[in-house]
């Protein structure tokens, strides 16, 4: 925008985008990356923050999104038990399977940035918390 480029609303969500993406980037991964990253994508992005519209999504965001991965990410072993956190580790792994991800948001002009870019980089200080 500071250059004058014209940005057009875009009311998808970060769900459906993530969905177009995984189809996008199929044919040009192995199966098993692909499997891991509908994986990754569908249980802790698309769960926590598959609503929010792709315009509105931003490093802040993200970083949100990895701290609550920490802290209450892993699904609950019993219905109605207590959620738990993911380990640093599977932080970590998770946020390089959704970098790609992000990183075309931006790249196909649907927002300013990529939130990849305007995080403050915080993934593994909130990961080992």
């Amino acid at each position: 925008m500071q250059r004058g480029d014209y940005l057009q609303t875009n009311r998808q969500t970060v769900g459906e985008f993530a969905q177009e993406w995984l189809v996008t980037i199929a044919p040009t991964v192995r199966p098993s990356t692909l499997d891991k990253y509908q994986r990754d994508l569908r249980a802790h992005v698309i769960r926590h923050i598959g609503f929010v519209q792709l315009a509105k999504l931003d490093g802040p965001e993200l970083n949100r999104l990895w701290a609550q991965l920490a802290t209450s990410g892993r699904k609950p072993a019993r219905p109605g038990g207590p959620a738990t956190g993911l380990s640093a580790k599977s932080v970590n792994r998770s946020v390089r399977s959704q970098r790609g991800c992000w990183q075309s948001f931006a790249a196909e002009h649907r927002v300013r940035t990529s939130p990849w870019r305007s995080r403050p980089g915080r993934a593994r200080e909130i990961a080992r918390r």
